[in-house]
């Protein structure tokens, strides 16, 4: 007994426990508060009481031992997955044995009535799913009254004889020759504790239960369910059969106390339907205050708005757009140029466009000789303010807890101020008003020693803010009120670690270079972020093919660097986990923004990388991962170059004896080779594995080819079986180029 009431308080605990934990766990997910309405939810059960004791056997298919049972509970919703209810059930327990050595048997009625606590698995399915799995446990009191069939309906005391038949006298009686074989009535006329066979007495005829059990719930609709269930009930007695350890001879008992099982299917009805993520997405929303809200303060309603966000204090029309007079598409606060014609064209800034500029811009849209490229001094804009958040500056290096916090935020950019330190900024505002708001955001989330600062026209730590006009948007909910968030998967591209630092000359045509230097006396740089590792894939070979070569993919997430095996499953997580909200496409590369940005993209268009000088030293960082060099090659391109061999078949199918293509697959870290693309690359045919080229990569690739014709076909047989990252380099003498120079020195063979 003491081992069974043991077992009973560890199930107990466990389960009491799984579902605290549970819902801990789900409460992540909906951070909702709302006050707890009573709707119950009513449940009407019918099933089937099996006995578990010291009569009978413990054998799943021993017939006779089953009897009806019928239970009701009212349970009402604490969580989406959470219940507590009060039951109430009532039906017979028996159970006879038969045998050489003891016969006997029992029945009795039994109600009990309690709490359990329901914890099912709605949040781990799809919505609305048709089954839902359930576990419960719960403590209750029961009340039990055994009583035997031991005489006949003629009150005729049973007798067992060894042949097995019952009768009237007992088979060594002197008289046994004038007994009647009598045939069980199964009425149970017997009160079996008032007979007192073993001198227990009056024994309580009362016990604690602990239902522990389990089950799956058919959703027919939102308020209507279909049950199927069973409670296995741990009782704290042994006398539901009147039999115990403490008996003796052929009336002494297994041990441990008895139990029963109750298996039922039943229908409830819920009067609180379970509410969908919809529902809770949308719970006090005001919706009447957003159909009224005006929050561009233009006089029009946000719902009526086709213009949004207009500048405070321009004048509108009924629609909620500025006011353009002259009808030329600009806004009046925005034109530079009032009373252009009708039907003329004009720039974004309302300025009319010669016949000249025009022909210009078409010229350099069907451009292929280079006569008409991109000229800056045409496309110079005046200068606009931006304001950004400086969040760190340092004169030595970075350390590397602190680098790796920096490089998850999404819109990071670095640059060296006139005294030689690295400044890291994040986000991009108009005004500087806008910029303090998210900068007290950020403060707010523990992110100190943050400042505003101008970064164009020029950069200035110098801001004036007015702080009566923060105050006015911060209490209205104007501006970008959203914390950083760090768990999810940010990749970049590393483009090189170095000693000593790289002129930036020889990033052109990489807008978005972040430089930032280790505490260890490293420099690295990165370029682009994104959410998808695909993505992260097709930039790192547009970075192959601008000339650095053995550029990798780094991820980043809760401020910590992952590997690469680690981050593509997270990626899949949060995927999965968020797959019905919409969805935030990747940054990519950072856009160039405003003159100076617009002018390094001039500068670098179509650039390769260039060569770095003697003394600097490629090294290996502290974090081990591998380091690459700009390719000293002058006359790499850039991979939006148009494809000379897809406008000329003829050429696609000539060789040269210098130039070769090859379709590349891949290129991992060595160790964080995700298993299901080196499946992908293990089924093609003649596959080739190069390790050692750059510190910890391991390349896969496909064989040379001499045209470029076969080449593509590799390319689209790779597509075809998945690996959607191929990508065809053209080669000479087994130096990358771009696919313009394989075109030219083809057609010059």
């Amino acid at each position: 007994m003491k081992h069974s009431g043991r077992s009973i308080l560890f199930s107990f605990y466990f389960l009491v426990s799984f579902f605290g934990l549970a819902h801990a766990d789900d409460s992540t997910d909906v951070k909702v508060s709302t006050p707890i309405e009573f709707k119950p939810e009513v449940s009407l059960q019918v099933g089937m009481m099996r006995f578990f004791g010291d009569v009978g056997y413990d054998q799943l298919n021993e017939p006779y031992k089953t009897r009806p049972g019928y239970q009701i509970d009212v349970r009402q919703s604490l969580k989406p997955n959470l219940q507590v209810g009060l039951f109430l059930h009532t039906g017979k327990l028996a159970a006879s044995e038969k045998s050489l050595t003891r016969n006997m048997n029992f029945q009795t009625n039994i109600q009990a009535g309690g709490v359990q606590c329901f914890y099912d698995f709605a949040p781990l399915l799809k919505d609305r799913s048709i089954l839902t799995p359930f576990l419960n446990v719960g403590i209750g009191f029961m009340h039990f009254r055994p009583k035997g069939d031991l005489y006949d309906a003629s009150n005729q005391l049973y007798y067992y004889w060894n042949d097995g038949s019952i009768r009237s006298i007992a088979e060594d009686d002197p008289k046994a020759s004038s007994a009647v074989v009598l045939q069980k009535d199964h009425v149970y006329e017997t009160d079996l504790r008032d007979a007192n066979m073993d001198g227990f007495g009056n024994y309580p005829l009362t016990s604690l239960i602990f239902p522990i059990g389990g089950g799956v719930s058919f959703n027919i609709n939102e308020q209507i369910n279909f049950k199927l269930g069973t409670n296995l009930h741990y009782t704290m007695t042994d006398f539901i059969d009147n039999v115990t350890q403490d008996g003796t001879d052929d009336r002494k008992g297994r041990g441990g106390n008895d139990r029963y099982m109750f298996t039922y299917m039943g229908f409830s009805y819920n009067f609180n339907p379970r509410k969908t993520a919809e529902d809770y997405y949308y719970e006090g929303v005001d919706f009447y205050a957003l159909q009224v809200e005006d929050h561009d303060m233009d006089g029009v309603q946000d719902a009526s708005d086709l213009c949004p966000e207009t500048p405070e204090g321009e004048a509108v029309n009924e629609n909620g757009c500025p006011l353009d007079d002259d009808n030329d598409g600009v806004p009046n606060y925005r034109d530079n140029q009032a009373g252009t014609l009708t039907d003329t064209l004009v720039d974004t800034r309302g300025e009319l466009m010669t016949p000249e500029m025009i022909l210009n811009i078409y010229m350099e849209y069907i451009d292929s000789t280079g006569r008409f490229g991109f000229d800056p001094s045409k496309h110079k804009q005046s200068p606009t303010e931006e304001y950004r958040i400086m969040v760190g500056a340092f004169d030595e290096g970075i350390p590397n807890e602190m680098m790796d916090a920096f490089l998850s935020i999404e819109d990071l950019k670095s640059m060296k101020d006139e005294n030689g330190r690295t400044i890291l900024t994040v986000g991009s505002f108009a005004t500087a008003e806008e910029a303090e708001v998210k900068r007290r955001v950020l403060e707010e989330g523990g992110m100190e020693n943050t400042k505003v600062v101008r970064w164009l026209p020029e950069f200035s730590q110098n801001v004036n803010i007015d702080l009566d006009k923060v105050d006015h948007m911060v209490n209205t909910g104007k501006g970008d009120h959203t914390p950083l968030n760090f768990e999810r998967v940010l990749y970049r591209v590393q483009l090189g670690a170095f000693r000593s630092e790289i002129s930036v000359d020889n990033f052109k045509g990489i807008n978005d270079l972040n430089s930032l230097k280790t505490n260890d006396g490293f420099y690295k740089y990165m370029s682009g972020t994104f959410y998808a590792y695909s993505e992260a894939v097709k930039h790192r070979i547009d970075m192959l093919v601008k000339g650095f070569e053995g550029a990798f993919v780094v991820a980043y997430k809760d401020g910590k660097q992952l590997n690469i095996v680690d981050a593509i499953e997270a990626e899949k997580k949060y995927n999965e986990q968020h797959k019905d909200q919409p969805e935030k496409t990747s940054p990519g590369v950072n856009k160039p923004s405003g003159m100076d940005a617009e002018e390094d993209a001039v500068d670098g268009d179509e650039q390769p990388a260039q060569q770095t000088s003697p003394d600097q030293e490629n090294e290996p960082d502290n974090d081990g991962e591998e380091q690459i060099e700009p390719d000293h090659n002058d006359s790499s391109a850039a991979a939006s170059e148009d494809n000379p061999f897809e406008s000329d078949p003829t050429l696609a199918e000539k060789s040269g004896h210098d130039i070769s293509f090859r379709v590349q697959l891949g290129n991992f870290n060595s160790g964080d080779i995700p298993e299901a693309d080196l499946l992908k690359i293990n089924n093609l045919k003649d596959v080739q594995k190069q390790e050692g080229l750059m510190d910890g990569q391991t390349t896969y690739s496909s064989p040379s080819f001499n045209t470029y014709k076969e080449a593509n076909a590799y390319l689209g047989y790779a597509m075809e079986n998945g690996i959607d990252t191929a990508a065809l380099l053209p080669y000479r003498s087994g130096v990358l180029i771009s696919l313009n120079e394989a075109a030219t020195s083809l057609k010059e063979n």
